[in-house]
């Protein structure tokens, strides 16, 4: 896949890939005269954190340290038309992803989530 080279992080393709299947999507509802729709939305929320925790115990001279990593992406598309005066069809898709890694000084423990959830 020449196009996504540049991209090394399994993340970073993923979020890649889905962004332009969803540019896809959108480009062909905009323009394509069989499926107009009257209001389309598109939203992104990402969310980063880490965390690095050393603590010293002052009794024993012990150090003990900890690492937590969480990324969050949420995908929001929306597609409305009026079929009717006062009936409109609404549909869409909820698309998010969450990886969140502990790693202390005994155990690491790692948790990938996806939550996938169409609605019309």
């Amino acid at each position: 896949m020449p196009l996504l080279s540049w991209v090394s992080d399994k993340r970073c393709r993923i979020t890649f890939r889905f962004t332009y299947l969803l540019t896809i999507i959108f480009t062909n509802c905009l323009f394509s005269s069989f499926a107009q729709a009257d209001d389309i939305e598109l939203r992104g929320k990402f969310n980063y954190i880490l965390s690095d925790t050393k603590i010293t115990d002052k009794n024993t001279n012990i150090e003990t340290s900890s690492e937590l990593s969480f990324f969050n992406q949420q995908y929001n598309f929306n597609l409305s038309k009026t079929i009717y005066p006062y009936l409109t069809f609404l549909g869409g898709v909820l698309y998010e992803i969450e990886d969140s890694t502990f790693t202390g000084d005994v155990s690491e423990t790692e948790l990938k989530e996806t939550l996938l959830r169409p609605f019309v």
